[in-house]
């Protein structure tokens, strides 16, 4: 155990190698989730290039809904909206990034705050 004399108000403060160890790992701790925070905010800003660099300056053509047998075809119910651009590009949302059904696109037009799915049923 360490005993110290603090310089500001004579108090005593006693601390154990084990608290000195736990604040060592602790540190730690906090220096690699700042790493991995780091880390994360890294790739989100790659990513943010990387889709801004693909869709910047696209110009869309039309937009339609997914027919049922596209919708059949990805073993969906939900058949969202497709935009498709001039060069032939295509997208639409998913409900998930692993493609489980066809997902609602969200705005901030007060007009048309979502853009449904159409519901399809086999």
């Amino acid at each position: 155990m360490l005993r110290g004399t603090s310089k500001t108000g004579g108090l005593i403060v006693t601390c154990s190698m084990s608290n000195v160890h736990q604040n060592q790992i602790d540190m730690l701790t906090r220096t690699e989730r700042q790493k991995e925070r780091q880390k994360e905010i890294e790739g989100t800003k790659r990513l943010e290039k990387q889709f801004n660099d693909f869709l910047k300056g696209k110009v869309i053509d039309h937009v339609r809904y997914m027919t049922p047998k596209e919708a059949q075809a990805m073993y969906w119910d939900n058949r969202p909206l497709i935009i498709v651009f001039t060069d032939g590009t295509a997208m639409f949302a998913s409900m998930d990034d692993e493609g489980n059904n066809g997902g609602a696109l969200f705005t901030n037009n007060k007009e048309h705050p979502c853009i449904p799915v159409d519901r399809y049923y086999f």
